[in-house]
């Protein structure tokens, strides 16, 4: 049992935690947050959820609706001026949002101002303060579990160049723009290249790439264009399995990854086909998970 801390990625969300606390009224899409730490959203999320046990969206909503809680009890703001402060754009979202949060409408909470129900459950002890707020990030834990990165691989690979063609929606639909490749050869190696967290993305918004390996001077078939995939160090998980499995493998890469000492950088994390599903049992499959690290 390899034991290791949380540092890295401790540090990388504790920067995040802190733009989200202090910024409520800003824009705190992951997108936003990532580009600002200078990491993909899809990978970012992974790391931040599995440090802070809830994802960067899901954290600044918590916290606006534990703010809107307080000012309805402390101050007399209006409920559809502390509708629109919470992000939201009618008063009926809110509302609704707010019953299901605290189990009464905004109204009656006002009424009952009752204190001890301001606050909801976080996974992590960060709750939103008055004033000038400053997030405790002890509270995100200098952790003392033990993790077994055994599974974790770490590779220096030489940079790709691949033939790709775009996918817009569910990720899980990019099949069906595999299907729409057409390679030299069948025994090329296949990839997918994923820029959006599924998380905090609208499904019908998410970008990724089917691909396969271009060879030296070969150009893309039709419909496709030319990407590179950086060169450099990156950490590897290994999938075995169908493929429906692969966004819980994606899970515990992440959480392994969080427990490592290995800093991210920039790029997009991508999937390596190392079997064809044509001729390999779907039990047998193996799927390469890669994310860029210093």
């Amino acid at each position: 049992m390899k034991i290791q801390t949380w540092h890295t990625y401790r540090e990388l969300a504790a920067s995040a935690v802190e733009m989200i606390c202090r910024g409520l009224d800003d824009d705190l899409s992951c997108q936003t947050i990532a580009d600002r730490l200078s990491v993909s959203p899809f990978y970012f999320h992974r790391i931040f959820k599995a440090v802070c046990g809830e994802g960067p969206s899901e954290m600044a909503m918590r916290l606006r609706m534990e703010r809107a809680a307080n000012q309805l009890i402390h101050t007399e703001v209006s409920v559809t001026e502390i509708a629109f402060q919470a992000g939201f754009e009618s008063l009926e979202g809110f509302s609704r949002h707010f019953r299901l949060r605290f189990g009464a409408a905004p109204s009656q909470f006002r009424r009952l101002r009752v204190v001890d129900r301001r606050t909801i459950h976080a996974p992590n002890g960060i709750h939103w303060q008055r004033g000038d707020f400053i997030p405790n990030t002890d509270l995100l834990g200098e952790s003392h579990m033990s993790l077994d990165t055994s599974d974790l691989g770490i590779e220096e690979i030489a940079g790709l160049r691949l033939a790709a063609m775009r996918h817009s929606g569910p990720y899980h639909q990019i099949g069906n723009t595999f299907c729409k490749l057409r390679p030299s050869t069948p025994t090329v190696t296949m990839y997918a290249l994923y820029y959006d967290d599924p998380e905090s993305t609208p499904s019908d918004q998410l970008r990724s790439d089917a691909c396969y390996e271009l060879q030296e001077g070969e150009e893309p078939c039709e419909g496709a264009v030319v990407v590179t995939i950086e060169g450099g160090k990156y950490a590897v998980y290994r999938h075995i399995g169908h493929y429906m499995h692969l966004d819980a493998s994606w899970g515990a890469f992440m959480r392994l990854l969080a427990g490592s000492e290995n800093g991210g950088r920039p790029g997009p994390c991508f999937e390596k086909y190392v079997d064809n599903c044509n001729t390999t049992p779907v039990e047998s499959l193996r799927t390469d998970l890669y994310a860029p690290i210093q």
